[in-house]
């Protein structure tokens, strides 16, 4: 069964949750980041085929780091000929201490207000015949 909407909040470093978890710091060590790119690349390969032609997956961390973020959704791109980046709603770019990163949103943790999270809106081509590279 496919689906018109899929959100992957993937498992991540939780860099952008530190304030409320510190414990993180102390417990996540460099090493993990690799193996949490390799477990949200695969995660976001066997998801791509369950999303319908023209559909949305709204991909999301409460990482800071590049890798899991950024860089991430880059790789995803360059290796789904079918997947693009549509606008981000208007609204979006209103809320206080967010950034319009490329590709992405990232927002920063502050004060008592909120944490840090990351977000990446992907369209699926309505066209059946665009296939994922391998």
């Amino acid at each position: 069964r496919q689906f018109d909407k899929i959100l992957l909040d993937v498992p991540c470093s939780a860099t952008g949750v530190i304030r409320r978890h510190p414990d993180i710091k102390h417990l996540r060590r460099e090493q993990d980041i690799e193996t949490l790119v390799q477990l949200q690349r695969e995660i976001l390969t066997k998801n791509w085929p369950l999303l319908k032609p023209g559909g949305t997956l709204l991909y999301a961390t409460c990482s800071l780091f590049r890798a899991e973020n950024e860089q991430q959704i880059e790789w995803f791109l360059k290796n789904n000929k079918d997947a693009q980046l549509p606008a981000f709603a208007d609204y979006i770019e209103k809320i206080e201490n967010i950034k319009t990163v490329n590709p992405g949103i990232q927002l920063f943790p502050v004060a008592a207000n909120n944490d840090g999270f990351y977000y990446a809106l992907i369209q699926k081509s309505a066209q059946p015949d665009a296939t994922p590279m391998k």
